[in-house]
C-alpha cells in the first residue's frame, strides 16, 4: 500500500472540531442549557452542515487508511448531503431576511441606517457562500476521478461551510 499524506484527513478533522467548537452551545449543547429549542429549519440546517462535515472526514479517513473502493461507492450517497446543505440554507436566510427585515439601500444616502444594510450585506454574503459551496462540490464530484481536484474542491466547498 502506497504511503498517503495526511493533510487533507488533518484538516477535515480541525474544520470538524471547529464546528463543533463554534457550534457547540448553540446547537449542539442546546438541550444542556436553558435555551428556547430551535425552530425546524435550523435544526434540519444544523444536522445537514454537521452530516457534510463528519462525512468529509469519513470519507479523508478511508482515502488516509487506503479504502478507495469504500470512499468512491459511500462518496456517491455522501454527495446528496450538499443540495440539502444548500436547500435548508436558503430557507434559513429567507427567515433572517423576513425576521430581520433586510434591504438595500442606496449606496449614498443621509438617512440614518438602523442595520437593514448590514443585514442585508450579510444575507447576500451567505447566499454567495452557498453558491461558491455547491459550485465546488459540483467540480469536485464531477472530478471524482481526477484525485488533484477533486481533494481540493471538496476541501474548499468544506471551509465555505465553516
Amino acid at each position: 500500500m502506497k504511503k498517503r499524506e495526511p493533510y487533507f484527513f488533518v484538516v477535515n478533522v480541525i474544520l470538524l472540531l471547529i464546528v463543533f467548537v463554534g457550534f457547540g452551545p448553540s446547537f449542539f449543547l442546546r438541550p444542556l442549557n436553558d435555551l428556547a429549542p430551535l425552530p425546524l429549519h435550523l435544526i434540519i440546517h444544523g444536522v445537514s452542515a454537521t452530516a457534510w462535515i463528519v462525512a468529509i472526514v469519513l470519507q479523508s479517513l478511508w482515502i488516509q487508511q487506503g479504502k478507495t473502493l469504500r470512499h468512491a461507492q459511500i462518496g456517491v450517497y455522501f454527495s446528496l448531503i450538499a443540495p440539502i446543505l444548500v436547500v435548508s440554507g436558503f430557507w434559513v436566510l429567507g427567515y433572517a431576511t423576513e425576521l430581520y427585515h433586510a434591504d438595500f439601500a442606496p449606496l449614498v444616502t443621509d438617512a440614518v441606517d438602523d442595520g437593514r444594510t448590514f443585514r442585508a450585506l450579510i444575507i447576500t454574503g451567505d447566499v454567495l457562500q452557498l453558491l461558491l459551496f455547491l459550485g465546488f462540490v459540483y467540480v469536485g464530484y464531477h472530478n471524482r476521478r481526477h484525485t488533484f481536484v477533486h481533494k481540493r474542491a471538496m476541501l474548499i466547498a468544506s471551509i465555505l461551510l465553516c
